[in-house]
């Protein structure tokens, strides 16, 4: 097996070392003025992959002993009009939900910090709580889904696995326990049934590594019940809890485990399907109890594509799954970043969030809505899709508010039952699209070839939505693409992938910085279906080449970055000619937060002055 080196830059001049096993070099590269790199020997990457459940390709299977049934908790009751506006305090401007879906959501918080939390009813839009007093910093939080009471993990070494409960209804504390021995980690801080708090710790405790799962008395902090588990409980977005908090199902390689917290035992097991259709990897993400308790899903992902499979919480059968393409994920703005579930159930309309970005009817797994966040932030809280419409959190660090955009359920109706019949439409599954792409200037290698390269991708792309490419197209995707100088990228060695430590080696590169340029119209260019402009000239590259670096293989890098933004473009797959009609998937997005120039600001302000004046 080859030794592979990763070497990354990164922002600030920091870096670190890993030791994982990997068949390539891996290196990584950022600007001169943000920099850091890391090498790491020996890459790889834990899958699922291996197991006697591979050869699952279409569903996964449950185990033969289920003794899960469904399991339903109390149901929001969202009003049909919302009209919620709440501000987060400026640099206060972190969000606490709830694990399960509930109106209430808890803000004013910083990192680690709850001196300035408030309680909010989002489905009246009121202030119903708040915390008093002195209160410890916090290394993890949880809100009740019934909005009484908060959690707090307390952060000190020498209070470590220590818990304080308050009461957000009188502000004062409730209780205060200590969850495990301080040797140990806790990486779940949760709510059970009424009143329960749940904790889950895994380390080394008198010479025998432990798992430990236990329920607490929220009111006195004593213990309900303790559970050693054999396997180790994944935390964030891997796990979750049924409404009726009767159930925790969590990702536990390679399988999906559901523990009955009355009983601490395995109720039930579910093998997720670990290829898409066409036989590509993936594997499983998070996982999802329906609002009503009686379904479970799945998330499962990997670079060609992605799959929901959803399950019968009484028998553990398969419902039904849908796949979704590599495409539609590269579509989602910052998922990476996105602070809530991976995917959520949505009651009204039938469907799925998806990375709180995408809409997915729950029928045929079609993607027919997406959001776009006006000014991106570092932070994407939890985002709430009701029959009001989309909650979501939006503006700048320092004047971000909670708000509700709308959501064109009845418009998105008709529209995919014009797309299901025979509407006449601009573009529909089955068109033809004729594209013409022109290449002006490529720092290395042929133009030819970056025109069949561009040609290929969008070929695919298209395909992806039932069109294809054809001379006798009916519409006309123009591409005009060139390259120039850009970033000079210095390597550094060591560190760590986010940017602590290294050292400079002082060899530096001269990156490549493209422009793409795309415009979609009818054949007598009247009518624009889509178009868009990609800038791209990365602060840091990740580069998967033996040798040396050069200016060639940073500039290769940026062509399949480029790429896989262009495959990822929220361009349209039906368009219909009935104006009443709206283009599939169709965009729903917040405004700017600040004007993007001095000359943006006046025309703000004239348009505002328009809109008060009703013209």
């Amino acid at each position: 097996m080859i030794n592979d080196a990763l070497i990354g830059l990164f922002y600030r001049n920091d870096s670190m070392l890993f030791t994982m096993p990997h068949p390539s070099r891996i290196r990584r590269l950022n600007s001169l003025t943000q920099i850091v790199v890391a090498v790491l020997l020996g890459f790889s990457l834990l899958s699922a992959s291996g197991l006697n459940a591979a050869d699952v390709v279409q569903g996964g299977t449950k185990s033969a002993m289920w003794e899960v049934i469904a399991d339903p908790g109390r149901v929001v009751e969202w009003p049909e009009t919302l009209a919620t506006t709440i501000p987060q305090p400026a640099q206060n401007e972190e969000i606490l939900f709830p694990t399960t879906p509930s109106e209430f959501c808890l803000v004013g918080l910083k990192p680690y910090e709850s001196d300035r939390a408030e309680l909010w009813n989002l489905a009246t839009g009121k202030r119903v709580g708040s915390m008093k007093g002195s209160h410890p910093q916090a290394i993890r939080r949880a809100l009740s889904p019934d909005g009484k009471l908060l959690a707090i993990a307390v952060l000190d070494r020498a209070r470590a696995n220590d818990i304080e409960v308050w009461s957000l209804e009188t502000g004062k504390r409730l209780s205060t326990f200590t969850a495990d021995g301080k040797e140990m980690s806790m990486t779940i801080l949760d709510f059970a049934g009424p009143g329960e708090v749940l904790t889950y710790t895994l380390g080394q405790q008198e010479g025998k590594f432990g798992h430990h799962l236990r329920l607490w008395n929220a009111t006195d902090g004593s213990s309900l019940r303790q559970f050693d588990l054999p396997k180790n409980l994944s935390g964030d977005n891997k796990y979750d809890i049924s409404p009726g908090r009767r159930f925790l199902a969590s990702i536990v390689y390679p399988e999906v485990l559901i523990y009955d917290l009355k009983s601490g035992k395995v109720h039930g097991s579910l093998a997720p399907a670990v290829k898409l259709e066409g036989g590509q990897s993936v594997s499983i993400d998070s996982v999802r109890f329906s609002p009503d308790g009686t379904e479970i899903a799945l998330l499962s992902e990997g670079s060609h594509g992605a799959l929901i499979a959803v399950y019968d919480l009484s028998t553990g059968d398969q419902k039904f799954q849908h796949e979704m393409t590599a495409s539609q994920k590269t579509s989602l703005q910052n998922p990476a970043s996105y602070k809530g579930p991976h995917l959520e159930f949505v009651t009204s309309p039938p469907g799925f969030l998806w990375y709180g970005g995408a809409f997915l009817e729950r029928d045929s797994g079609l993607m027919i809505w997406t959001y776009r966040q006006g000014l991106i932030e570092f932070s994407h809280w939890n985002r709430i899709l009701t029959p009001a419409g989309l909650i979501v959190s939006t503006g700048g660090h320092d004047a971000r508010k909670i708000r509700v955009l709308p959501f064109p359920s009845e418009k998105l109706a008709a529209s995919i039952a014009a797309y299901r019949g025979d509407a006449e439409a601009l573009v529909k599954p089955g068109e033809k699209v004729k594209v013409k792409v022109e290449v002006k200037s490529v720092r290395f290698g042929k133009p030819a070839e970056a025109k069949e390269s561009i040609e290929r991708v969008l070929a695919e792309r298209l395909a992806d939505d039932g069109l294809e490419v054809s001379d006798e197209g009916t519409t006309t995707m123009t591409v005009q693409y060139k390259e120039a100088a850009g970033k000079t990228l210095q390597e550094v060695k060591g560190g760590s992938l986010t940017g602590r430590g290294g050292v400079p080696t002082g060899k530096t590169i001269q990156s490549t910085a493209g422009e793409l340029k795309m415009k979609w119209a009818s054949s007598d260019g009247k009518t624009i279906i889509f178009q868009e402009t990609v800038n791209l000239d990365p602060s840091q590259l990740i580069l998967r080449e033996e040798g040396d670096i050069t200016n060639e293989t940073a500039r290769k890098q940026v062509f399949e970055i480029l790429k896989i933004q262009l495959a990822g473009l929220p361009m349209p797959y039906f368009v219909p000619t009935d104006t009443s009609l709206i283009t599939l998937p169709t965009v729903t997005a917040s405004e700017m937060a600040v004007p993007a120039s001095p000359q943006a600001a006046i025309k703000a302000k004239i348009e505002a002055k328009k809109k008060k004046l009703g013209k």
